[in-house]
């Protein structure tokens, strides 16, 4: 997703909403494959394909790394 197409969403998008952050996390490594961390960012789009909102978003794929580990509920999943 361009830069300006997500940051122009808002007038001020605060340092965990801009597009440069989001994306030196997955460029650092920080989420994305191996980190149990897939990005999937919530779009909407208007009729002519612009962008209408976005949200960031994260699929996680193991419970590794929590700050709690419930592994009982690991386990029943």
């Amino acid at each position: 997703m361009p830069q300006a197409a997500w940051n122009g969403l808002v007038e001020r998008t605060g340092p965990f909403m801009d597009w440069r952050f989001l994306n030196a996390l997955e460029q650092s490594g920080a989420v994305g494959p191996g980190s149990g961390w897939r990005p999937e960012a919530l779009t909407v789009a208007n009729s002519d394909g612009s962008l209408r909102c976005a949200a960031p978003a994260w699929l996680k794929s193991h419970s590794h790394g929590e700050f709690v580990f419930d592994w009982a509920w690991a386990n029943a999943a």
